[in-house]
């Protein structure tokens, strides 16, 4: 059975595919045969791996999207059409061109006074030493003669002197005065152990010996204190050079002090020893008195004993 057409002007039955009406001559529109639904998407995970949805990449013919186009949906498995490049941005713009220089003046024109060409932009000039483009490096200007200040003197300032090297400046310094003094005391002290010691007698009718004649007991009694006092003695003539010649300044100053010191208890002690002696061995009419020679052990010993308190010469 064939399919027939209705007429829309007066609703006669026409066969299929007239163009006019056969009563009454009105022109018949067709209805277009609607388009077939499109194929299905295919999923990604059933599509093929070997199917090819792009043309070969050696296609002469191949016309390949513009690098400012956004990428495509990779969600489309094989896109009907080419996607439409979207609008490149504009390029960036040209820096612009250096300022043009002015030629050269002529030879017979003056350069200075000259205002510079209308456009014509002056740049800055370079710090010194720095070179400029195309031209060597100029030469720092002159300035004053550079001074090296001395090592020695920096190291002044900035280190502290050691404690070391300080004790050794002030045990070389030379006492002059002590060392005087020292030497007089030992000079002293020697002669007040071979001058008159004490005086033994009654009134009128003395005896005077020396401080020496107790080493062979020619005296009172038998001691070895003038051998210790001659031994101080050296002692102390030692320490006066020393003192003068500024070695070990702070070790000779306690030496001598120690020396007086004992040169002194030694001639109290042989005194004490002799007027026991005495009182014990002979009546009352028998006196002994200290002579001279026992002031001049004294007198030495106390200056050996000063010699460390004098200052030294600066």
């Amino acid at each position: 059975m064939s399919e027939s057409t209705i007429c829309s002007s007066c609703a006669a039955a026409l066969p299929a595919g007239a163009a006019f009406c056969t009563s009454c001559g009105q022109r018949v529109e067709v209805d277009a045969p609607a388009p077939p639904p499109p194929p299905p998407a295919a999923s990604s995970f059933g599509q093929d791996a070997t199917q090819v949805t792009s043309p070969e990449l050696g296609d002469a013919t191949q016309v390949q999207p513009s690098p400012w186009a956004p990428p495509s949906d990779p969600s489309v498995g094989s896109p009907s059409a080419p996607p439409v490049p979207s609008q490149a941005p504009p390029p960036p713009a040209a820096a612009p061109p250096f300022a043009a220089q002015a030629p050269p003046p002529p030879p017979g024109a003056s350069s200075q006074g000259a205002p510079p060409p209308p456009g014509f932009a002056t740049p800055p000039p370079p710090p010194a030493g720095v070179p400029s483009f195309g031209s060597p490096a100029a030469p720092p200007p002159p300035g004053p003669a550079q001074q090296w200040a001395d090592p020695a003197a920096q190291n002044q300032w900035q280190m502290p002197a050691a404690p070391v090297a300080a004790s050794a400046e002030q045990g070389s310094q030379k006492s002059v005065f002590g060392a005087i003094a020292a030497i007089i005391g030992a000079v002293l002290t020697a002669l007040g152990v071979f001058s008159g010691w004490v005086t033994l007698g009654p009134s009128g009718n003395t005896v005077t010996d020396s401080m020496w004649s107790m080493v062979a007991g020619e005296g009172f009694l038998k001691s070895n204190d003038p051998i210790a006092l001659v031994a101080l003695a050296a002692g102390a003539f030692v320490v006066g050079i020393l003192l003068a010649v500024g070695a070990g300044r702070t070790i000779m100053r306690v030496a001598a002090a120690l020396i007086g010191l004992a040169i002194v208890v030694v001639a109290a002690l042989n005194w004490m020893s002799i007027s026991s002696f005495v009182t014990d061995n002979f009546t009352s009419e028998v006196e002994v008195k200290t002579a001279v020679g026992f002031y001049m052990v004294v007198v030495g010993g106390i200056l050996t004993a000063l010699s460390a308190m004098l200052p030294a010469k600066k």
